[in-house]
């Protein structure tokens, strides 16, 4: 199949989407590391963090369409990237909380 904009996908494996979860995994850490040095409001941190994991989710949900609906095969750095921004984004939770009572 091809496309107009080449970097579409690759091999059959839909690419478009890679610049986005990776952008999101690394605000998780900066996230972290703000949270670590600056000690933010932990309600905050937990608004933040909520509307990061919903957003990251949803556009894993849009991904899977794309990738269903043009038959083509879904990376698994995307899958390993959400993965890796939920998990960092419970600990930004959690460690907001933790850093608030100590």
């Amino acid at each position: 199949m091809t496309f107009t904009y080449e970097n579409f996908a690759k091999g059959g494996v839909l690419t478009l989407f890679d610049p986005l979860f990776t952008i999101m995994a690394v605000f998780s850490v900066l996230l972290l590391l703000t949270i670590y040095l600056l000690a933010p409001p932990a309600k905050v941190i937990l608004i933040v963090s909520a509307f990061t994991i919903i957003l990251a989710t949803q556009l894993l949900l849009i991904n899977g369409i794309v990738v269903d609906e043009l038959n083509l095969n879904g990376a698994t750095k995307t899958t390993i990237l959400f993965g890796a921004t939920v998990a960092l984004q419970i600990a930004a939770i959690i460690l907001a909380f933790y850093k608030k009572r100590a």
